[in-house]
């Protein structure tokens, strides 16, 4: 709905007062996140870079909403996992927010979060805690102490931490950031649920479990009261709680919350809409869909065969919305070239009781004879493994690769 408009007004600005004006910019800046949004990443790039070259031209190089335009240049390449790129951009954008605004504006502490971001992927953790530290007192000067921004800040360094193995230093973070962002924000705001959500994940890798059970069951009831049913946080929180009950055995438990987290990606997948490419992005990830399928392939232990089946061809749609995977979120090495070939190898092993990380990898699996496969009628073709056929189940097709 909003796509037409925009290209409306960008027709209109460019008719009126040709291609280089900085009233284009704005429209082409407007059209390029709904494309980044979308998950069209060269559509939104060449907006972003055009609307930046405007900016250059109309109001200098130095000006601070060209930083504003290497940010989101940087957001670009950053999900593409263009790191090298995304980091140039965004140190541009920083010394350019410095020299215009000064060391202390809340914009210099925007981008140094930024950068912070794109360091914890690129697991430079003793690069990221100073970008943080100094992100959270800007804010802290500038807002004062129960700011929102001043969260974000909180909860970005309780992460960092938290991954170093540092918990004692996370939880008051992590504590303080979630009571700021109640009292800002309203105790149903969903960036509550994500304070909430860090709060589970530091107890959670402590094996604190009905503590960590505790947060994952706020942080839902409040994306489904903030969000709806049916939005793709919830599918989230379904998933995170049925993995806490997955790693206590719990599996009658964590059963129904996976299928409800799978009832939610299938429909949003089946409606599309302006979200879609997050539906994507979260089942067409070979790793988050491997995470996913070996969750339902694990709880389905105790489940009978019809259960399994159906757990399995659920997963199965999950993993096809209809076109391969964005070149940038390649699998690990020892995962197979298709979802199909992934989902026929888990539910060997969950049929075999053998974990998946002690299977041969699945080239060696793809080509046991079948004697080996005692569950079904036909093992996987040797291409690639693309094509498979169950003994209780229709044969599934292939999934595009191509």
């Amino acid at each position: 709905m909003a796509e037409p408009l925009y290209k409306r007004a960008l027709a209109i600005r460019e008719k009126a007062t040709g291609s280089n004006y900085s009233d284009v910019a704005e429209s082409l800046n407007n059209l390029a996140i709904l494309h980044h949004t979308r998950g069209q990443y060269a559509e939104a790039a060449s907006m972003f870079k055009r609307a930046l070259s405007i900016h250059e031209k109309f109001l200098g190089s130095d000006h601070p909403d060209v930083a504003t335009n290497l940010s989101n240049l940087a957001q670009v390449y950053y999900n593409q996992a263009q790191y090298p790129e995304a980091e140039a951009l965004l140190r541009r954008a920083l010394a350019i927010r410095e020299k215009a605004l000064g060391p202390d504006h809340p914009d210099v502490a925007t981008a140094l979060n930024g950068m912070a971001v794109l360091y914890s992927d690129l697991k430079k953790y003793e690069q990221q805690e100073p970008l943080l530290l100094r992100a959270r007192a800007i804010w802290e000067k500038a807002y004062g102490p129960h700011h929102p921004n001043v969260a974000q800040a909180l909860g970005n360094l309780a992460a960092l931490y938290r991954i170093q193995g540092r918990y004692d230093a996370a939880e008051p973070l992590e504590l303080r950031a979630l009571a700021i962002r109640e009292a800002a924000l309203g105790p149903d705001h969903p960036d509550v649920a994500r304070s909430l959500v860090g709060i589970a994940s530091l107890y959670r890798e402590q094996r604190q479990y009905a503590q960590a059970e505790q947060f994952e069951l706020r942080a839902l009831e409040v994306r489904q009261k903030s969000l709806g049913m049916e939005h793709l946080r919830v599918a989230q929180s379904l998933n995170r709680l049925a993995e806490l009950h997955h790693l206590q055995t719990q599996y009658a438990q964590a059963l129904p919350l996976a299928r409800r987290a799978s009832a939610i990606y299938r429909k949003r997948i089946a409606a599309g809409g302006a979200d879609d490419a997050a539906v994507r992005e979260a089942s067409m990830n070979r790793r988050g869909f491997l995470r996913h399928l070996s969750l339902l392939s694990d709880i389905s232990a105790a489940a009978t065969t019809e259960a399994v089946d159906t757990l399995a061809d659920e997963a199965f749609q999950i993993a096809q919305p209809g076109r391969p995977p964005e070149p940038h979120r390649r699998s690990p090495r020892w995962l197979p070239a298709s979802p199909a070939a992934t989902m026929h190898w888990l539910i060997w092993s969950r049929r075999n009781r053998t974990p998946p990380n002690t299977l041969p990898e699945p080239k060696a699996y793809c080509s046991m004879p079948r004697a080996s496969h005692p569950s079904y009628e036909n093992r996987p073709p040797n291409k690639d493994c693309a094509t498979t056929s169950f003994a209780w189940a229709r044969p599934w097709p292939a999934l595009t690769t191509s």
